[in-house]
């Protein structure tokens, strides 16, 4: 049974703890990494990109969208809509 650790409640985590347990299962575990400590983990999450990277990863992949990403052009809420209403 999984049980949710702190460190698989997100989706990559959790992706990685099911694929670690199927390879478990299906005998596989052979196949699998050498096992990091989880501090490696968190170092590299804290220190491994500096802030000014990751924006200019976004500014980068992202730059040339110029309106909103709103669903079914959808531009108003129910709350906008809500103090419209007459």
């Amino acid at each position: 049974m999984l049980l949710f650790h702190h460190m698989a409640l997100d989706h990559t985590a959790l992706d990685v703890v099911r694929h670690e347990m199927q390879a478990h299962l299906l005998g596989q575990s052979d196949q699998l990494g050498t096992a990091v400590p989880y501090r490696n983990y968190v170092a590299q999450a804290r220190l491994g990109v500096s802030e000014q990277a990751h924006e200019t990863f976004f500014r980068e992949m992202l730059g040339d969208i110029d309106e909103p990403t709103l669903p079914f052009g959808l531009t108003r809420s129910r709350a906008t809509d809500a103090g419209s209403k007459k």
